[in-house]
């Protein structure tokens, strides 16, 4: 996800919204639930709530970072696995005088389920452009939250952005990697790698900085342009890599730049791979990455080019070393290219799942699902979502899997008088969130989780050097495969049913998923911590 806005922009654009809508009725695909996003401590609800990230807990919550305002901090609103209310986190006001500006989610220890990872702002410094801050890490308690920062000015790890927030990732010694947009005085770096401590969000050294990008030898873009870092990910155990992009205003593009930038976990630049060419004339570029690749995309406006003269979705693939495996636009069948704006990777990380918006002839709003894996010729369509109300439009912000691979969308719906006519403004703009049932778009059987695998758990979780898997059927055998995140498969065996322990004391601590499957192929995604 993590579609950056500035929060000056955020806070102007709150403004205009007000009062608490529904989210229109749906045709097509089933849904399990769905969510309006609100701040709680407001009379009336603010529906601002823009989701700026989402984590999947390993109880198969869900838990979205919503960045209010400069003024206002974070909020994080926090839902069981069929949409319910658990809690709402506020980071706006703690009794230290700071805010949270959230970057992003990260998982938790066994007592905390997340933590939230940013800057925390003085009260007295919140309105500087650029802000103020200290690198801070978040932990919920309650309604509030605990903060960890510096005490000493000296040590923070100072907010020196101007173009943006950063991007943070924990690194494999345990601190994390913070990635800032940083235009320099003398316009030749444009942003830097930075590193901090996680036990006393200390900052440490400046490690890398990014040379601004050149085209004919010639530098690319000024102080005054747009430049963005669009991702931050692991690629592999030992890189890393972040999405550079300028500038905002794309439609200049004979002046476009996008940059993956491949790290090792010292923090030197191995490798800046130029993807201008192969996917540069896009909307916001995104990051994803699996099994050793970079996957880099955004959808093209067909105002660009001359021919083609439709709106697809440029992809890059990037192997470890920084080279491209694959680049280009994605066909369905009958050879159409298609135009998704969100996507993630299935449990196994083997293929994506991509999601797009259209209009059908009435102006209702279409989300339309494909998969689509690396060397596959075409995307399969997976069916569509309709939303049937002609006077708000639907825009999606992103899209996550969770645990049990409901396909959860992050919506902005624009709500207006009547049927909108091009250039019109809406009258109410609000956030929410609606998950897509995971057999309705195939990726589980129909009645794998209902009837095979509702019992089962993994135990303990978290766990150390073992685990069991609870409530199968008895004597049945299944397939267990164990993958990390990154889509690495560490075990594929047999588990008959009740057979005892399984041993992981060599894999390392972090969150596994565990993928059961039945003799008629049927199967259930399980989430497992390692400690």
């Amino acid at each position: 996800m993590k579609i950056r806005l500035l929060l000056s922009v955020l806070a102007l654009f709150g403004a205009m919204l007000s009062g608490f809508a529904q989210i229109p009725a749906t045709q097509g695909l089933s849904l399990k639930w769905q969510y309006v996003f609100q701040d709680l401590s407001t009379d009336p609800p603010t529906t601002s709530l823009y989701p700026e990230d989402v984590l999947t807990g390993a109880d198969g919550s869900l838990h979205f970072l919503h960045n209010v305002g400069l003024l206002e901090g974070s909020v994080v609103t926090s839902i069981n696995p069929n949409g319910g209310l658990l809690k709402q986190t506020s980071q706006r006001i703690a009794n230290i005088g700071y805010r949270m500006v959230g970057v992003s989610l990260e998982q938790g220890d066994e007592n905390t389920q997340w933590r939230m990872l940013g800057q925390a702002l003085f009260n007295n410094n919140v309105q500087a452009i650029p802000p103020v801050g200290r690198f801070a890490i978040s932990r919920p308690e309650g309604m509030s939250s605990s903060i960890t920062l510096p005490e000493n000015q000296q040590e923070a790890l100072r907010s020196l952005n101007d173009r943006g927030l950063p991007w943070i990732i924990r690194a494999a010694d345990n601190t994390y990697f913070v990635v800032e947009p940083r235009v320099t005085s003398d316009n030749q770096y444009v942003a830097w790698i930075r590193k901090a401590e996680a036990s006393s969000a200390k900052g440490k050294d400046t490690l890398a900085y990014l040379p601004r990008p050149k085209r004919n030898g010639l530098p690319l873009g000024t102080t005054f342009e747009e430049s963005r870092i669009r991702g931050l990910a692991q690629l592999a155990p030992d890189r890393y890599a972040f999405l550079y992009s300028q500038p905002g205003n794309y439609a200049d593009t004979a002046r476009v730049a996008v940059q993956l930038v491949i790290f090792n976990t010292a923090g030197d630049i191995l490798k800046v791979c130029d993807l201008s060419a192969a996917c540069g004339y896009t909307f916001f570029p995104q990051l994803l990455c699996a099994n050793g690749f970079a996957f880099v995309y955004g959808e093209v406006a067909p105002t660009l080019f001359n021919s083609p003269n439709t709106a697809h979705t440029a992809l890059a693939v990037v192997d470890a070393e920084g080279s491209i495996a694959w680049e280009g636009s994605i066909d369905k069948e009958g050879g159409e290219q298609i135009a998704f704006t969100a996507a993630d990777f299935y449990a196994d990380g083997q293929a994506l799942i991509l999601a797009g918006e259209s209009l059908d002839a009435a102006g209702n709003t279409l989300v339309n699902f494909y998969r689509w894996g690396l060397g596959d010729a075409i995307a399969l369509e997976r069916g569509t979502l309709r939303f049937e109300d002609n006077q708000t439009r639907v825009h999606l912000t992103g899209m996550t899997l969770d645990a049990a691979q409901n396909a959860v969308l992050s919506i902005q719906l624009d709500q207006f008088p009547n049927v909108p006519q091009a250039g019109q403004n809406p009258e109410k703009v609000y956030h929410a969130a609606v998950a897509v049932r995971a057999e309705a778009l195939g990726l589980v059987s129909a009645d794998s989780d209902a009837a095979v695998f509702a019992a089962a758990s993994i135990q303990p979780n978290p766990g150390t050097g073992f685990f069991r898997i609870d409530g199968l059927p008895e004597g049945r055998l299944f397939r267990c495969e164990v993958f990390d995140l990154m889509g690495r498969r560490y075990r594929d065996f047999n588990y008959p049913a009740g057979s005892g322990f399984v041993l992981a004391g060599d894999l390392s601590a972090g969150l596994y998923m565990i993928r059961l499957s039945d003799e008629q192929g049927r199967s259930g995604v399980f989430r497992w911590r390692k400690e």
